[in-house]
């Protein structure tokens, strides 16, 4: 057993793509890319791991709640796996962002997860790693609220902060878990109007 809690071979032999993901807004199940109108202003979702997989949410958890940082290399280490399975124009990146924390929580927590796997991935790959995105509202964690009222808890909450260029093309933007895509919706609706040209939500598991 090594320092996260988790056994390398575990770490490494992450379930991915074994199970069909479903799209929450169409229900349709799928493998690898999915693109629906329903989840508009999104372009398309990749997920990388199936999060109902006992292993990988312990894997999340164990990051996530107990502040277990070392994960993020591991687990960053799948969502690039994942990167090399896809056709233009969705690999290589082009510019990488991630879903922002609010201060207080980022604060309490110590870090922000999805910042962790997004700046893994742009230094990996050489490309930028944007930070234009914010948190203007603090609100209650998504995972506490019911599908319906988690849109409506999105609701102005991300805002973009000024002095940035014109984004100008794709952006692939990480988050930790994808359920409802309304976390993942209200952050692209922020960087389309930033002039990105698409935004494809790349969550760790969905």
């Amino acid at each position: 057993m090594n320092p996260t809690g988790l056994c390398k071979d575990c770490l490494s032999s992450l379930p991915s793509n074994q199970l069909p993901f479903s799209c929450y807004p169409c229900k349709q199940s799928f493998f690898g890319v999915h693109a629906c109108a329903h989840m508009y202003p999104l372009d398309g979702l990749i997920p990388v791991l199936p999060y109902q997989r006992r292993r990988v949410k312990h894997s999340i958890q164990m990051y996530k709640y107990y502040r277990v940082r070392k994960l993020a290399t591991p687990l960053a280490r799948h969502m690039r796996d994942r990167i090399a399975t896809l056709p233009e124009p969705f690999a290589p990146p082009k510019t990488v962002a991630y879903v922002p924390l609010h201060q207080k929580r980022r604060l309490t927590r110590g870090f922000n997860q999805a910042h962790l796997l997004g700046a893994h991935l742009a230094d990996h790959y050489q490309v930028p790693l944007d930070e234009r995105l914010y948190r203007a509202v603090s609100t209650a964690p998504q995972m506490s609220l019911s599908a319906t009222t988690r849109a409506s808890n999105m609701r102005g909450v991300f805002q973009s902060s000024p002095g940035h260029p014109s984004l100008r093309e794709p952006v692939l933007l990480v988050d930790d878990v994808a359920t409802t895509l309304a976390t993942l919706r209200a952050c692209a609706s922020v960087l389309k109007a930033e002039g990105a040209t698409a935004v494809y939500g790349f969550p760790l598991a969905a």
